[in-house]
């Protein structure tokens, strides 16, 4: 009967160590669950024609680079209208290892798997970074179990594409090797790291100061950040500007130091010199909103608030902790978005060594109690277990509190795409394959990403529909209308003015040009 009073964590810790953990092997059958799943909700997401905008970009991205040989290019993305590979916003090398899976199926569905993949890897170098720091295959496992239920995990799982998911798994791999002290394989790994993103180099940095200050690895931190700081020049400064076209040094950047409050400021050196010269008045920007502290709550309730129990390495994540929280663009600050992923290896880097450090003293303060009341505590439970476990259970009720279900009324959008009727999805879809390959597309970011494979491929605004006469126009009009500088009024009269034939079905509209090719029939 005392056995039942005793709480759930315990008793979970208690079992744990009875049972013991399953064979290494068992890891990659979690690893495959997880992929599964997550690879089956997200292609479900994407069906049901929500805001993939970013998803659009990069298949078509990967379209280009397969099918024209462009490296990346796209329609979406530069300084202007026109066509410009990624590079032209963000320096991200490893893309192109993508591009051999993308060949073999070529679609948003590949990019998707290939992601939920790379995410779920991570687990892998975790496992063994959780049993090296806490000594135990049962503390590696409830680690990796933790991992697989965190919710923020999620929220960057069904976001779309984006590069950062990728960084997850090699900086898991970094942490391991520099446990291990497997350097080959450490150097390799960081510069993994660099090659998925050119802002990864904060992170890297951020790393580099952590090595040399808690770490007393003067050496090994210094070569960590220089490296990182050259790439970061070398990406920002040279690249991005040569793939916009621009003159080296000039990067046009309006579009990310637009996001930030004219307080904070509004170009790279002014944000940094404000930070270092009124850093109190910026770390209040930076917590003042009540949802950036929801969003700084979420990311440590599922882990029990320990990593807060090894402050030292949340260095590492300032850097890009500091991007998000002063943003005035919500979705840095928010779990259901991709800002976080390379926040999350060091979060379990923390809650790995938060655990070390609480076992540590747990372990002090037993050692003062007498032989007799060891004796009445019952059987010894290792106590990074108990921790692990407690932590376990925090993560499950941060899923029913705020998990995957949470993601349909977190966004609005979301919301309304499940609640589309399966009519209006038909008709939209039907629409979409009356639409030849060879032809132009604008669309609203309900249904951008179903409209890949095509050179020219546009969200509506201003710039672009005035900037050439598009073959087709496709909008849904009862999805919350995304863009930025014009009304759906405004695009309906400018292309009735153009003649464009309009055809309509259960509220989707699709505009068609006079003399626009069309799909040929069977």
């Amino acid at each position: 009967m005392e056995a039942t009073r005793r709480p759930v964590a315990t008793l979970l810790a208690a079992k744990l160590a009875e049972w013991g953990a399953p064979r290494d092997g068992g890891v990659w059958v979690a690893v495959t669950i997880y992929a599964v799943v997550f690879a089956t909700l997200s292609i479900y997401r994407f069906s049901l024609m929500g805001d993939c905008y970013d998803l659009s970009v990069f298949e078509q991205s990967f379209w280009s680079t397969v099918n024209e040989g462009l490296p990346l290019y796209n329609s979406q993305e530069g300084p202007e209208f026109g066509r410009f590979s990624h590079f032209a916003e963000h320096v991200a090398p490893f893309l192109f290892l993508l591009a051999p899976f993308y060949r073999l199926w070529q679609g948003p569905e590949t990019l998707l798997v290939a992601k939920t993949v790379a995410l779920a890897l991570g687990a892998v170098p975790l496992y063994k970074l959780g049993t090296a720091l806490l000594g135990s295959r049962e503390s590696g496992w409830l680690v990796v179990l933790i991992y697989l239920l965190y919710p923020p995990l999620h929220g960057v799982n069904l976001w779309g594409f984006h590069e950062n998911e990728f960084a997850v798994a090699p900086l898991m791999l970094l942490l391991l090797c520099y446990i291990r002290r497997s350097w080959a394989l450490f150097w390799l790994s960081l510069f993994a790291v660099l090659a998925v993103k050119e802002n990864m180099a904060l992170t890297m940095a951020g790393f580099g100061l952590y090595l040399l200050l808690f770490r007393r690895e003067k050496r090994l931190g210094l070569s960590v950040a220089a490296i990182s700081l050259c790439w970061l020049f070398i990406a920002q400064w040279i690249v991005i500007p040569f793939a916009q076209g621009t003159a080296l040094f000039e990067m046009d950047a309006r579009h990310f130091i637009g996001r930030y409050d004219p307080n904070v400021g509004q170009s790279y050196g002014e944000i940094l010199w404000n930070i270092v010269r009124h850093p109190l008045r910026i770390a209040n920007y930076a917590v003042a909103d009540p949802e950036k502290r929801t969003y700084l709550f979420q990311l440590f309730l599922p882990l029990a608030f320990v990593p807060l129990a090894v402050p030292e390495t949340l260095l590492i994540s300032v850097p890009v902790l500091a991007q998000n929280l002063l943003s005035g663009y919500r979705g840095q600050y928010a779990i259901l978005a991709q800002y976080s992923a390379e926040i999350i290896p060091f979060l379990f880097y923390g809650l790995c060594l938060g655990t070390a450090r609480i076992e540590r003293l747990w372990g002090h303060w037993r050692s003062k109690k007498t032989a007799g009341e060891l004796r009445e505590s019952g059987a010894p439970v290792h106590m990074s277990i108990r921790i692990l476990a407690f932590v376990l259970v925090t993560a499950l009720a941060a899923n029913l509190i705020a998990g995957v279900w949470s993601f349909a009324i977190g966004r609005i959008d979301f919301l309304l795409a499940i609640s589309k009727p399966v009519e209006r999805r038909r008709a939209a879809l039907e629409f979409i394959a009356s639409i030849p390959k060879d032809a132009s597309v604008m669309s609203d970011v309900s249904m951008i990403s179903q409209l890949g494979g095509r050179a020219w491929l546009h969200l509506i605004d201003r710039e672009a529909l005035h900037a050439r006469d598009w073959d087709y126009v496709l909008m849904d009009l009862r999805f919350p209308w995304a863009a930025r500088d014009i009304t759906p009024r405004e695009v309906l009269r400018t292309l009735q003015m153009k003649g464009y034939q309009v055809m309509t079905a259960e509220d989707i509209v699709l505009f068609k040009r006079p003399g626009a090719p069309e799909r040929q029939k069977k």
